[in-house]
């Protein structure tokens, strides 16, 4: 009955905690990303699709799922979410780029105001970029593609150009506490001004140990800070195995969307 029930909501319960906690720890930060739910043998739930399985390196039917959580490094608070859906599934397709612009200018509208939200490349999109800097005036902690452009030192150049010409140009710091090596530079982000782009060497989101790129918004942020703040995203993928694992977030087999969406509710809900 209550994955049936229309007014069956959470996020008032969420925000209300989100801001007793602050009370006590700061204003905390927010996290973007998403995650699958494999239903492999549930053709006819609405806004299951084909779509890529990291954890199992396969094509599975699933539904997308975008969140946004809200964290102070020990609570983990999930704000919003919503359903992907693929091209021509739905009368207005929305990308999961769109999608997190729209469940942020929510939470920013409900009041929340992070020190920084942080997320991997793939909604590192200049339209994001904007939204958060210039719209929303928060800033933002992102990994960047090896191609992405940007200016330095006078020259549009990829993010592996800055990072080869910043690493031989001064010795790269050594944090021994974060088991990284990385260097700062400072690079200009079309009309949003001056920002700190850090190339480092590091197992960043349990991948093998390569060069990295990272873009923080804030301006002479320290290589150190800027780690620490992207490797900050990671409370979310244990967040999502928690959800997975323990809470049963896959396991929902109704047909109706707004069922599955309630179940996620509840979910989430019962993570806390």
């Amino acid at each position: 009955r209550c994955l049936k029930e229309e007014n069956f909501h959470c996020s008032r319960i969420m925000l209300h905690l989100i801001g007793l906690i602050q009370l006590f720890s700061g204003n905390g930060f927010m996290i973007i990303d998403d995650t699958l739910l494999p239903h492999p043998r549930s053709k006819k739930i609405k806004g299951v699709y084909w779509d890529y399985d990291h954890a199992q390196n396969r094509c599975v039917f699933g539904q997308r799922l975008v969140f946004l959580i809200w964290s102070d490094g020990f609570w983990r608070i999930p704000v919003a979410y919503s359903f992907w859906h693929k091209e021509g599934a739905r009368p207005k397709y929305r990308t999961k780029n769109e999608i997190a612009d729209t469940l942020l200018r929510w939470a920013i509208h409900q009041g929340l105001t992070p020190e920084y939200i942080t997320f991997d490349n793939w909604y590192a999109s200049k339209k994001n970029l904007k939204l958060i800097v210039s719209e929303l005036g928060l800033a933002f902690v992102t990994r960047l593609r090896c191609n992405c452009r940007l200016m330095y030192k006078g020259r549009k150049l990829q993010a592996r150009t800055i990072g080869r010409r910043v690493l031989a140009s001064a010795r790269s710091y050594t944090f021994q506490t974060l088991g990284v090596w990385a260097r700062a530079a400072e690079v200009q982000v079309g009309d949003m001004g001056t920002m700190t782009f850090v190339v480092l060497k590091d197992e960043l989101d349990g991948e093998r140990s390569s060069i990295r790129y990272l873009l923080a918004s804030t301006p002479r942020l320290s290589a150190r800070n800027v780690v620490l703040r992207y490797k900050s995203r990671w409370i979310i993928e244990t967040l999502f195995w928690d959800l997975k694992q323990h809470l049963g977030i896959s396991n929902h087999q109704g047909i109706a969307l707004c069922a599955s969406e309630k179940h996620v509710a509840a979910a989430s809900l019962a993570v806390m």
